[in-house]
């Protein structure tokens, strides 16, 4: 006999155990079906992870299905929580029409994402849908406080102080003590090994080294997040002198010459650096920032690893609002203080930009140094 409820059935091959059903000490039958949605971006799937484990603490015999983005897949990949992940391809709507589910969560306020919480086959429906005028709209009401914040810049700005991860499980409706559980990153083993492994190849210099992960670039979509590339070179020649931090330089492809200035600043300074590249895949970028001891960056993907891998970050904060990050007690916020900030515009609309020029080479590396006093150790995620 087959057994279809069973959490490790496959169907079009052998399920992991290679074992028929009959007889099977595997089997491991679910009672509730539960459909996440959270397409992207990075960042911000990153920060939703922390509903896995209080997902599978409320439903613990539930099967996990996560909808999400091809380039999103990388950070659930080997999250045991989630028993499938579903891509967003051109079958998506039609894998979503063809199944029901006891519980949907759509964490997405964007309208692929809504389209599909809405049409969706559900019992019961918690987070962001559309009304039938297609309005975004809550599907339950401990929605309506992320609704709001979306459409309140006075809330958003100012006077929320709840955390996203906060955020999350109310709108999930799970229960949530501050900080509340950690990211879910799960490297294997080797891909844990990689970081080391490269750093070594790198650095030829005698003893155990302390290394100063440096991620400054922000991306393409909202660049007023970034600070200047020649304060994170004075930072880096500064912590080098006072506290034998080795700068180790990271970026995406974006970030090239960003680095390359970083870099000639630093070489000028007789500073030695490590620089993996801008080519890491997902994976790999994680690995390395792993292996740092102290890691300074703006509101980034970056920042959201560093914090996910237990290393003490400091993150500077310039268009955007800190109050929603969670440091799990293992991060600082610098924060700029400009009369036009929080905008997060993509483009500033002044002259200059206020709110990075705002923001101090001492404050950042006060910020690093107060982290690297405390000696935190620090739960590793994996």
């Amino acid at each position: 006999m087959i057994r279809f409820n069973c959490r490790h059935y496959v169907g079009h091959k052998p399920c992991k155990h290679k074992r028929t059903c009959d007889g099977c000490g595997h089997f491991d039958a679910y009672d509730t079906r539960i459909l996440v949605i959270k397409l992207g971006a990075l960042g911000d799937l990153l920060r939703t992870t922390p509903v896995l484990p209080s997902l599978k603490a409320r439903y613990p015999r539930s099967q996990l299905t996560w909808l999400t983005k091809a380039d999103c897949l990388p950070l659930l990949d080997n999250l045991t929580e989630i028993d499938r992940l579903w891509v967003t391809d051109s079958s998506a709507t039609a894998r979503v029409l063809a199944e029901n589910f006891d519980l949907l969560i759509n964490f997405d306020k964007e309208a692929p994402a809504a389209e599909l919480a809405t049409i969706a086959h559900a019992r019961e429906k918690r987070g962001f849908g559309l009304s039938p005028q297609g309005a975004l709209i809550a599907l339950n009401g401990a929605t309506e406080y992320a609704l709001q914040l979306g459409l309140d810049d006075e809330l958003k700005f100012r006077t929320n102080q709840k955390t996203y991860q906060q955020i999350a499980h109310e709108l999930a409706e799970l229960p949530f003590t501050a900080p509340g559980p950690n990211y879910q990153i799960r490297l294997r083993p080797e891909e844990a090994a990689f970081g080391p492994e490269l750093i070594a190849s790198q650095l030829h210099l005698p003893g155990e080294k302390r290394l100063l992960g440096i991620n400054a670039g922000a991306g393409r979509v909202f660049a007023t997040k970034k600070w200047h590339g020649e304060r994170f070179a004075e930072l880096a020649i500064r912590l080098y002198a006072d506290h034998g931090l080795i700068p180790l330089l990271l970026g995406g492809p974006d970030e090239i010459a960003l680095n390359d200035s970083i870099h000639k600043e630093l070489r000028k300074a007789q500073v030695p650096v490590v620089r993996p590249g801008e080519n890491l895949t997902l994976r790999q970028f994680i690995s390395v920032v792993a292996g740092c001891s102290a890691f300074v960056t703006g509101d980034t993907l970056g920042m959201h690893i560093a914090l996910a891998m237990g290393v003490p970050t400091t993150a500077i904060f310039t268009s955007t609002c800190s109050q929603e990050i969670e440091f799990y007690g293992r991060g600082r916020a610098v924060v700029g203080q400009a009369a036009c900030a929080p905008c997060y515009l993509a483009r500033c609309r002044q002259a200059t930009q206020h709110c990075a020029n705002s923001v101090d080479v001492e404050a950042v590396h006060s910020a690093v140094s107060a982290l690297l006093a405390a000696s935190l150790t620090f739960r590793k995620s994996g």
